[in-house]
């Protein structure tokens, strides 16, 4: 699971330096690198609800308190880095915080109505973009815009933002985590998953997603300059992130001890200060460059990004030396452990 994650953090870091440090902007092929880190992160928040339960048996509580502080971790990263009024619009962190709670509860009704329950979120974010439409771009405003509270409110649109086309709307990405959640099951009565069945499945959900993206005449917007091919999120896409989830999986439980996953693990470990730190650099050093109409071509952006990623994996390696179990709750919960 830490392999995993960290992949997820190794790709999204590349995603979200685009914007800022890329000349021209994303190929088209390099749009999928970084599009599946956050199906990603929302699907094994999911998962690690169903497999902690399972371990130590949390309750309600447990899960909502964690909900929170993610989601404050979110607040503070979108005020104090972003400068932007919190809660306008679903971020991932926001998505993840609820997510928690609320998988735990999806786990209380019967196995048959979890699935219906995860199918129906889907349904709905049909529903949902088919009525209201999806826009190019959420609202966000600026704390140093000074507006009042009302005047936020009135202009937010927050139930559009929230629901429908926000950054992680909650019809879809909800069912993202749900689904993570009840592929948990199978996590906890498979501990493998490199076998030929995963393999197949995994081959069919590509091959149906690949010929349903081509079928789908939508435009996929790059939103503020990020390259992810989610906005707007469609079925297909879900269909191609499952066969990408799956594979990942087949490939890491091949064999997990090599030694070319250390430095994901390492990542995976501690995933949400890896997703604060490299929001705070991306923030303070390259933001203020672009501003100055100062990006990098290709060739130049990846050597960029692969140095981010050596710092942050120099940062990943002291944190685990520093033996988090031993750190108060607070710390532990944000550096990992």
């Amino acid at each position: 699971m830490d392999i995993i994650r960290g992949i997820a953090i190794f790709t999204m870091v590349a995603s979200n330096l685009v914007p800022y440090t890329l000349a021209g902007g994303s190929p088209d092929w390099f749009r999928f690198y970084g599009t599946f880190a956050a199906p990603l992160f929302v699907f094994l928040a999911g998962m690690m609800v169903r497999l902690t339960g399972q371990l130590r048996k949390r309750n309600f509580g447990y899960y909502a308190i964690r909900g929170l502080a993610v989601v404050l971790v979110g607040a503070c990263i979108d005020a104090f880095v972003w400068g932007l009024v919190p809660f306008v619009s679903m971020d991932v962190l926001y998505l993840i915080g609820l997510a928690m709670p609320l998988c735990y509860l999806l786990g209380t009704f019967p196995i048959m109505w979890r699935y219906v329950i995860t199918i129906a979120i889907f349904a709905t974010m049909l529903l949902l973009q088919a009525e209201a439409g999806y826009r190019y771009a959420p609202n966000g405003f600026m704390l140093q815009a000074g507006l009042a509270l009302d005047e936020i409110i009135s202009q937010a649109e927050l139930a559009q933002g929230w629901l429908i086309d926000g950054w992680f709307p909650i019809f879809p990405w909800l069912g993202v985590a749900f689904a993570g959640y009840l592929v948990g099951d199978f996590r906890i009565k498979y501990p493998s998953f490199a076998n030929g069945k995963v393999l197949l499945a995994t081959l069919g959900s590509l091959a149906i997603g690949a010929w349903w993206w081509q079928a789908e005449p939508i435009e996929r917007f790059a939103r503020e300059g990020y390259p992810d091919l989610f906005y707007p999120p469609t079925l297909a896409f879900f269909c191609i992130a499952a066969g990408v989830l799956s594979l990942l999986f087949y490939i890491v439980d091949r064999n997990p001890q090599r030694r070319i996953y250390m430095p994901f693990k390492l990542y995976g470990k501690c995933s949400l200060l890896m997703y604060a730190l490299h929001v705070i650099c991306i923030s303070e050093f390259f933001v203020p460059l672009s501003y100055q109409g100062i990006k990098f071509a290709f060739v130049k952006f990846i050597w960029l990004y692969l140095g981010l990623m050596a710092i942050l994996l120099c940062v990943a390696f002291g944190v685990n030396k520093l033996k988090p179990k031993r750190l108060p709750a607070a710390i532990r919960f944000f550096v990992g452990g």
